[in-house]
């Protein structure tokens, strides 16, 4: 490990002294956020990487350093970013919010560090989030090997292409299970290349495993090179040294998608279909089409002039969990998934207080103080998002309804409707190379309550180290 970071040290410096890769941008950010309800409106929380608070006021600030890199067809790309983020209010903080240095060229990629990023085949801007790693909370340390999205498998003249990914990572401390790994990787193939029809498809694969439990009957949790291997294939563990609770399931808790998508690209327009799973165990992974996830469809116009020049509507339903019993006796029917949590990873599929998947299934930061995990996760929800110009600006926009029927164990009932609705859109400056960005949210319901709120951010970039380049 240590090597591989002095490596990683010196492919920085030898980043920041190359002037063929780029010079990084300078950034700085202050805001304020203001709102009517006990919170902010779910938008203005939720797919926002975790830099929010719940507070309705308050105030927002970082200061960063990256370079923007394009792909390179030929040699190497060197990519590396650092950003501080705080927060002033009832809940002040300040921390590291990104950190890492990426090495890629056109075939493969190598990362360490925290970087934000999501996963998945859904609709890049538009979407609810990905089931699985939708970008609702704060980017967590890893080292990633894989491809720079896409490229092309020899010999197929382009018409068929693969994205492939590896990490390794870290959950930190501050969780009920201390020093918890994350196991991640992903393989989507993708076929159609220059056809005006593409079709996609892809599996996903998560876990939480390793770590040290305050619960004696747990303890210290395997994590040598054999519970790693365990992991990877999601086999049992050994019955010398684990509980038989991992020995009857996959050691560590595991979740997993599979991805479908199909493209049709036309002169004035795309058009697409996809849908994404979500399952946690073999109940659920043994069914090519399980009926949980994400069914969504996609327009986006060629002319990004038009008052509405793309859109997305999805249908997430993850009520079903392969059925509401697990077992009767010693019969083990594989039934209430319970997604997102788990009974030895108390603190559930979750990062910093939010979850790390579809951020539909409620964040713990909404919980009552003391209620740890996730009490709401059979949710079904319709959801629309919009992108355009009006005028010379751009915005974004967000219109989601939900019916949240909490856990089989402990319904919601009667099941609580929501309605969520969202409007972003980044205003020029009068100053040079500053940015306002303006995010409007709005809560109608019995699930987060009624609330509506503002956000109001400026955003100014500096270019000093331009002189080195020329």
């Amino acid at each position: 490990m240590r090597k591989m970071l002095l490596a990683f040290t010196g492919l920085f410096l030898a980043a920041c002294l190359n002037g063929q890769n780029g010079l990084p941008h300078l950034f700085v950010y202050g805001g304020v956020s203001a709102g009517a309800g006990e919170t902010k409106p779910f938008w203005n929380v939720s797919k926002q990487h975790g830099k929010y608070t719940l507070q309705p006021f308050g105030a927002i600030g970082g200061i960063g350093l990256k370079t923007d890199n394009e792909p390179k067809t030929h040699g190497l790309r060197l990519d590396y970013g650092v950003e501080w983020a705080g927060t002033l209010g009832n809940e002040s903080r300040g921390y590291l919010h990104e950190a890492y240095l990426e090495v890629a060229n056109a075939w493969f990629l190598f990362r360490a560090g925290k970087k934000e990023e999501v996963t998945g085949n859904q609709d890049t801007t538009l979407s609810l989030g990905s089931t699985i790693w939708s970008g609702n909370a704060q980017p967590m340390p890893m080292l990633v090997a894989g491809t720079p999205g896409f490229i092309d498998i020899p010999f197929t003249g382009g018409y068929a292409e693969v994205n492939a990914l590896l990490a390794h990572g870290w959950f930190g401390r501050g969780r009920y299970v201390k020093n918890v790994f994350l196991h991640r990787k992903h393989l989507h193939l993708r076929f159609g290349g220059d056809f005006f029809i593409n079709g996609s498809v892809g599996f996903q694969h998560f876990a939480q495993w390793g770590g040290s439990s305050p619960d004696p009957e747990y303890g210290d949790l395997p994590s040598d090179w054999d519970a790693y291997l365990r992991v990877f294939m999601a086999c049992s563990g050994d019955p010398a040294n684990v509980h038989e609770n991992e020995v009857i399931n996959s050691l560590g808790n595991h979740l997993g998608s599979r991805c479908y998508r199909l493209d049709v690209k036309m002169t004035a327009c795309s058009l697409g279909i996809y849908f994404q799973s979500i399952f946690e165990d073999s109940s659920g992974k043994s069914r090519p089409f399980n009926r949980d996830g994400i069914w969504g469809v996609y327009y986006r116009s060629s002319d990004r002039k038009k008052i509405v020049n793309h859109a997305a509507l999805e249908y997430l339903h993850t009520t079903w969990q392969s059925g509401p019993v697990h077992n009767i006796g010693d019969t083990v029917l594989g039934g209430n998934d319970n997604y997102f949590n788990h009974s030895i990873y108390r603190d559930g599929w979750t990062y910093h207080g939010f979850v790390l998947g579809t951020p539909l299934i409620t964040s713990p930061v909404f919980n009552e103080p003391g209620d740890m995990g996730i009490l709401n996760n059979r949710v079904v929800a319709l959801h629309l998002g919009l992108e355009g110009m009006i005028g010379s600006v751009d915005y974004r926009t967000f219109f989601t309804y939900s019916i949240n029927k909490g856990l089989y164990v402990n319904p919601i009932s009667p099941a609580r409707g929501q309605f969520s609705c969202y409007f972003v859109t980044t205003v020029p400056s009068v100053l040079p190379h500053t940015d306002l960005d303006v995010r409007l949210a709005m809560d109608i319901g019995t699930m987060y309550g009624n609330a509506a709120g503002v956000i109001l951010c400026l955003r100014r970039t500096f270019d000093p180290f331009q002189s080195l380049g020329r």
